[in-house]
């Protein structure tokens, strides 16, 4: 059995399947994603029968049926799906292959975590993009405070006075933007607002 991507291995094991009169004997599989049983090839029907969890509306337990109608002995699993397929499995612990199936389709059906690791911005990135951007302030207020200032009151006086004005309109740039940015913030890359870190 080749499982595909992301697919995990949960659970496998000696099984018999229900088909018609027959009890098919084989290996049950459990992943992730599906309920995939395995025939052996002394079985008069053979061939894989493959559940997607998604389409699995019930699982309980229920009684092996002799001649697929006369119920004889309460050690099977009944599988059924959306469509109204039944699928009867006889395991051993059907208890736990009960618990497990459902536990992979709750997983399916829950809302997927973020990653912390790759969607989680730190609120220094924020600060060094609030630095990168007041410097860059001021070295544009200061190249354009200069060359006015250089045509006016000379360019030599233009030239200092530009700078220290930059600076300082970029030193208010920075308090302005730590009003909306704190330290302790953590921006996730999923919700539009910030949550505070405790």
């Amino acid at each position: 059995m080749k499982l595909s991507l992301y697919e995990k291995m949960v659970m496998d094991g000696s099984a018999n399947l229900q088909r018609g009169r027959e009890l098919v004997g084989g290996c049950l599989s459990l992943t992730s994603n599906r309920l995939i049983f395995e025939s052996h090839a002394i079985n008069i029907q053979t061939g894989p029968t493959e559940i997607s969890l998604a389409d699995i509306s019930e699982v309980k337990p229920c009684w092996t049926r002799l001649f697929g109608f006369l119920p004889v002995v309460p050690n099977s699993l009944l599988v059924r799906t959306a469509d109204g397929s039944e699928y009867r499995f006889i395991v051993f612990d059907r208890d736990h292959w009960k618990e497990l199936i459902d536990q992979q389709r709750t997983e399916q059906t829950a809302p997927r975590r973020s990653s912390g690791n790759t969607e989680v911005l730190s609120s220094s990135v924020f600060w060094i993009l609030a630095v990168s951007l007041g410097a860059l302030g001021a070295l544009a207020a200061g190249l354009y405070v200069g060359l006015e200032l250089g045509w006016r009151i000379g360019l030599t006086s233009g030239l200092l006075a530009g700078p220290v004005i930059g600076a300082l309109a970029a030193t208010r740039l920075l308090k302005l933007m730590k009003v909306f940015i704190k330290p302790n913030q953590v921006y996730h890359a999923d919700r539009t607002a910030p949550q505070m870190q405790s």
